[in-house]
């Protein structure tokens, strides 16, 4: 794998609802460049991260066996970094819709992240981007 597999399970994030929006890539890119973690990523370079990201899709039978695959490639130590990350990524466009959070559910079992991460995590989410909008997220652990 080309790229650091946090940031190809973000890109996953982001194509969940079947759209890749501006905001999402933006935060993708941004959070790839913060966390001194993840390998920087010039925003041009987006593009190879979903071409990956698409590699993986078409060379799966399934978007479930991709999701898996994808999150067998996260370190164990990193995974809950991946999942908080990824949750950030759904909510950056302040809309969480029903795929999104099957998504994000199946990321949780996939991983093996505790209810009370999720839980956590969820919480975060709600208080910095749905505080007034709560309407626009379909809450997915609490």
């Amino acid at each position: 794998m080309s790229n650091d597999p946090t940031l190809v399970l973000m890109v996953m994030a982001a194509a969940a609802d079947g759209e890749i929006e501006k905001l999402e890539v933006k935060h993708i890119v941004s959070a790839a460049n913060y966390y001194p973690y993840l390998k920087s990523l010039p925003s041009h370079d987006i593009f190879k991260v979903t071409k990956e990201c698409q590699n993986i899709m078409s060379n799966t039978e399934s978007k479930e066996a991709a999701l898996i695959y994808m999150c067998n490639q996260i370190p164990d130590d990193r995974r809950k970094m991946a999942f908080a990350l990824c949750f950030d990524v759904l909510a950056s466009n302040f809309v969480i819709n029903e795929p999104e959070s099957r998504f994000i559910k199946s990321v949780k079992d996939y991983m093996n992240i505790s209810s009370e991460f999720a839980q956590g995590c969820e919480l975060s989410v709600i208080a910095r981007y749905f505080f007034e909008t709560p309407d626009k997220i379909v809450k997915s652990f609490t």
